[in-house]
């Protein structure tokens, strides 16, 4: 803080422009100080300190310059006489946060002071005062609906208006108007991200931790994670679309650079969408525990089926699984369905040469994944490390009065944040060194013997083990026969099988089980 002089009144100052106003004459950061400097020179004022805001929008009252400001007057309000600004447009735009700012200086004792305009603490002068801000909240409403207006007019037309996702750039053309460009650090990885999940291999997981080892960073410096690829998955704008507005919704723009065709962005959708739905269908059934196929099994009319029991006359229960259609009414013995599907289990044998060559390249990747874990440890360790020090090196700024109390609060939480999810991943990533030759032989006999682990898992695990092989699950359509319209990636069963339209067919690389004679007759 500046020396204060005790034969005039000390003032704090504060200036403000905004993004378009810093082009305007009369109003740069330059010529409000000139101005407030004449002022007090004029009306024997002494400024201690000058706050400033520079491009920054009067929409509201948290703007770093006047936080600050604000916050000096407090500590500060026994040397301190005036608040002086250009003008009431400087200070706000709003007439509830002019009044609040006010009033908040009246309170400290300060009296608010404008270069331009006659502020009086009357009951006239208040309300002259008003009158000023209601005319500068007037404006800048209208000139927020013009631009308001005048940003759809442009996206009609294909012109981005909005911050571009990661991947692209915003830019202008020769006339100056807004175009997006390809971000050459980042465009082709966004392109790859979505080609690896269309391709339905790999989950958001895998993805997010293929970026991180190919050390991809978003533009504000971020790792990526599944939520941010999430929203990525889903932003039509990679496919070279603008959204209009909720009611015009996309149209197709000449100004926006494709990643993305539409036929990859479609079947992404239909990924999530279908994975979204799974779980849905999880919770929903999770309640019938005597019925493990339950809303899992669909008719054929396309209608989940649930299970109940029927009495008969003599006071017997018969389990049946029922369509819950009111124009089918099917139904379905437990046995016969749960005695069907177990059936079909059998048939998805895999062979000793499938599941060898499976488990050397399950190891491959093991051992290269463990190699990226081991660097990523390292990295995080250090950068732990570097949070730490950092962490304790503001308190020291802050216990010797380097730091505002503020500011010591926001980047401490800041810190422990980031500390905190450090040493989250870091536990995550030291728990995956396992077992792997353990972890194989369990895992392929849970292959070669999914029937039999089926038949012997409470309904919870039986669940489990349905969702992870038929995940939009089957259609019974009588006699033993099933239909599926999709195969879960992750258990590889859609690579493996091959279906027609009434039932699963085991093809090549996945053997029936056949009876002990025909067995017989095969190898003789």
């Amino acid at each position: 803080m500046e020396a204060v002089e005790t034969n005039k009144s000390n003032a704090v100052a504060y200036i403000r422009v905004s993004t378009v106003e810093q082009a305007q004459q009369g109003l740069s950061l330059e010529q409000q100080q000139l101005a407030i400097e004449r002022f007090c020179h004029n009306h024997g004022h002494h400024i201690v300190k000058v706050f400033s805001d520079e491009g920054v929008s009067a929409k509201t009252t948290d703007r770093p310059g006047l936080r600050k400001a604000r916050l000096f007057c407090k500590r500060n309000k026994t040397k301190i006489d005036l608040f002086i600004f250009f003008n009431l447009s400087r200070l706000a735009r709003d007439l509830q946060d002019q009044m609040t700012v006010m009033s908040e200086l009246r309170s400290l004792g300060i009296k608010p002071e404008s270069v331009s305009e006659v502020i009086e603490d009357t009951a006239v002068g208040r309300a002259m005062t008003n009158m000023i801000g209601v005319i500068n909240q007037l404006n800048n409403e209208q000139k927020a609906e013009e631009v308001k207006e005048n940003m759809l007019v442009a996206r009609r037309k294909g012109r981005p208006t909005h911050k571009l996702p990661t991947g692209l750039l915003n830019s202008s053309d020769v006339t100056g108007k807004p175009i997006g460009e390809l971000d050459p650090a980042r465009h082709s990885e966004i392109t790859d991200f979505f080609e690896r999940f269309a391709s339905g291999i790999y989950t958001q997981k895998d993805i997010v931790a293929h970026a991180a080892h190919i050390g991809f960073i978003t533009p504000n410096g971020r790792p990526l994670t599944v939520q941010s690829l999430n929203r990525m998955l889903r932003n039509r704008t990679y496919t070279g679309m603008i959204r209009v507005s909720e009611e015009e919704g996309w149209i197709d723009s000449p100004y926006i650079p494709m990643l993305v065709d539409k036929g990859t962005f479609e079947k992404v959708q239909l990924l999530l969408s279908s994975r979204r739905r799974t779980y849905a269908t999880v919770k929903r059934y999770r309640q019938s525990e005597a019925f493990p196929l339950t809303v899992f099994v669909r008719c054929t009319c396309g209608e989940p089926l649930t299970g109940s029991y029927s009495t008969n006359r003599h006071g017997n229960k018969y389990p049946y699984y029922n369509c819950r259609s009111e124009t089918c009414s099917r139904s379905i013995g437990k046995v016969e369905l749960e005695s069907s599907f177990l059936d079909l289990l059998k048939r998805l044998s895999p062979t000793d040469g499938l599941l060898k060559a499976f488990k050397l390249v399950v190891k491959d990747v093991y051992a290269l994944k463990m190699k990226d874990s081991l660097r990523e440890i390292s990295s995080m360790e250090k950068e732990l490390r570097e949070a730490e020090a950092r962490k304790s090196k503001l308190m020291d700024l802050f216990i010797d009065g380097d730091i505002s109390k503020t500011d010591y609060h926001e980047k401490n939480d800041n810190l422990t944040a980031r500390i905190t999810d450090l040493k989250l991943a870091l536990s995550e990533r030291r728990s995956i060194h396992l077992e792997l030759d353990t972890v194989l032989d369990e895992c392929l006999n849970f292959l070669l013997n999914i029937d039999f682990t089926w038949t012997s898992a409470d309904t919870r695990m039986k669940r489990r083990i349905q969702d992870a092989i038929f995940p939009d699950g089957l259609v019974y359509m009588g006699n033993g026969e099933f239909r599926t319209p999709i195969n879960s990636k992750a258990f590889n069963v859609l690579e493996l099988l091959e279906m027609d339209e009434s039932q699963v067919v085991p093809p090549p690389g996945f053997e029936p089980r056949l009876p002990a004679p025909e067995a017989d007759a095969l190898s003789s």
